[in-house]
């Protein structure tokens, strides 16, 4: 046993302990133990809200911090747990100690090589500040570069402390946009939405978002969970008298039959009345 850090690693602890405090600002936030860390995530955050004298938690998020704009490489058990796992929207956060300033950038942009083959990448290397997305090394290949683009935020400490209301709105904003592509995840895979162009310190409502098509096996995980939100969309649409909605969305649970409940079998087979 050793009586002491390492000058790096310890200068790392001081950016994470940064960190905290300013996301502590507009979220909760509960550290990884060093026991528990298995490389990807740091913090896990939980957005609050300022409400009167009380202050409501929200959406959950991720946090890696980092003391410098060096590459970052996942890859292993690392890119496997995002493929596969990751539950809540992944942020890096880039400390400057020295100018008191924090930068956060978001990881939506590692989707598009996530989402592009069944099988999980081995190894993506990630850089900040460029034309954002993620790039295969070749057609073939299951190693990445991804690029963040710039920071969805930037401030310094006092600009937080002082006025946190905009980091709030940003983050809330990034962290539902990211939650979409977690969701789309878990459903088969074949949509992403993505970024083209954003400016930093400003919401996502003026930003275009675009999608993604990918193709891949797992489609009828797409029709599994679409069936109950048709099947649900139906009774509305029996409720409100819409008969030639009805009808046509009937059609198309038709082609799901396997992912129906005796409610949408009825309903695929029109014996439904209207109400």
């Amino acid at each position: 046993m050793t009586a002491g850090r390492l000058g790096s690693f310890r200068s790392g602890d001081r950016s994470e302990y940064f960190a905290a405090y300013i996301l502590s600002r507009i979220s909760y936030v509960t550290p990884v133990p060093r026991q528990e860390d298995f490389g990807v995530v740091d913090f896990l955050c939980v957005l609050a809200r300022l409400e009167g004298k009380h202050v409501l938690p929200e959406s959950a998020f991720y946090v890696q911090v980092k003391s410098n704009r060096d590459p970052i490489v996942f890859e292993g058990v690392a890119t496997a747990w995002m493929a596969d796992h990751m539950a809540h929207p992944l942020f890096i956060c880039i400390v400057e100690k020295d100018a008191a300033r924090f930068s956060i950038y978001s990881c939506a942009p590692l989707w598009a090589a996530i989402f592009r083959s069944r099988v999980p990448p081995t190894r993506i290397r990630i850089s900040f500040d460029g034309e954002p997305g993620a790039r295969p090394k070749h057609d073939e290949s299951l190693e990445y570069d991804a690029n963040l683009g710039p920071p969805m935020l930037t401030q310094t400490i006092a600009e937080i402390e002082t006025a946190p209301q905009l980091a709030y709105e940003v983050l809330r904003d990034w962290i539902a946009f990211d939650a979409r592509n977690v969701a789309f995840r878990n459903i088969g895979r074949v949509v992403s939405r993505n970024v083209s162009t954003w400016a930093p310190n400003t919401l996502l409502t003026s930003a275009p978002i675009q999608s993604a098509y990918w193709f891949g096996p797992d489609y009828a995980l797409v029709e599994r969970d679409l069936a109950p939100l048709l099947i649900a969309l139906a009774h509305n649409y029996r409720h409100a008298k819409q008969r030639e909605k009805l009808d046509r969305l009937a059609a198309f649970l038709a082609q799901m039959r396997p992912f129906l409940d005796d409610h949408g079998r009825d309903c695929a087979d029109g014996k439904w009345s209207i109400e």
